[in-house]
């Protein structure tokens, strides 16, 4: 197909309007950016390009993400947005979700210094994340008690022998048994014993 015949047909969809431009690009195996300077080229008005302002305000109003309505609507997703931040449709939501309130940050200060309290617990009452809870405690620079730390340190796991059963295994040992027969009296792996000779 030549070159004055592809855009000539491309110029007609697109004053057709029924073809999302997306389409148009995929069939043809162009961008969409392609199509609209060959349609701009052709003396299509630019204003003919713009998404439908309806459409697009209508999708945003039920929820559509607004990725998915550049898709829908066939325009590219940054410049959908600026359309519709200039027409007051689209507002760019806040980077951190809702902002903290005084009686929020107050409630987080007092319980992060407690040593009962998990973040978990903190973010479940204050009705957010247990992320947002840990970033936020950061930023305010709260560290937990040295307390709560020092028994933090030292959480594992805990041993399959007593102390008591560790001092018989090691006498047995040194009295000549093996590995194996100390560990099926103990109801354990030969290596458990094993570890407790090192």
């Amino acid at each position: 197909m030549d070159r004055v015949k592809r855009n000539a047909e491309i110029v007609a969809l697109v004053k057709a309007r029924k073809m999302p431009m997306r389409k148009i690009a995929a069939r043809y195996g162009l961008s969409t950016q392609s199509i609209s300077r060959i349609a701009i080229r052709q003396g299509v008005h630019a204003k003919a390009l713009d998404p439908n302002k309806v459409l697009a305000s209508k999708l945003i109003a039920r929820g559509m993400p607004l990725t998915h309505v550049a898709e829908t609507v066939g325009i590219d997703y940054k410049r959908l947005r600026h359309l519709l931040e200039k027409q007051g449709v689209y507002k760019v939501p806040l980077p951190n979700g809702t902002p903290w309130s005084e009686r929020e940050v107050r409630i987080l200060r007092r319980d992060y210094r407690k040593p009962g309290r998990s973040l978990r617990t903190i973010a479940a009452k204050l009705g957010r994340t247990f992320k947002a809870v840990s970033s936020k405690a950061a930023q305010l620079g709260l560290s937990s008690p040295l307390k709560f730390r020092a028994s933090s340190a030292n959480l594992g796991r805990t041993p399959k022998l007593s102390d008591r059963h560790q001092a018989e295994a090691l006498k047995r040992l040194a009295a000549g048994e093996s590995y194996r027969a100390i560990a099926r009296s103990f109801d354990v792996h030969h290596g458990t014993i094993a570890r407790l000779a090192r």
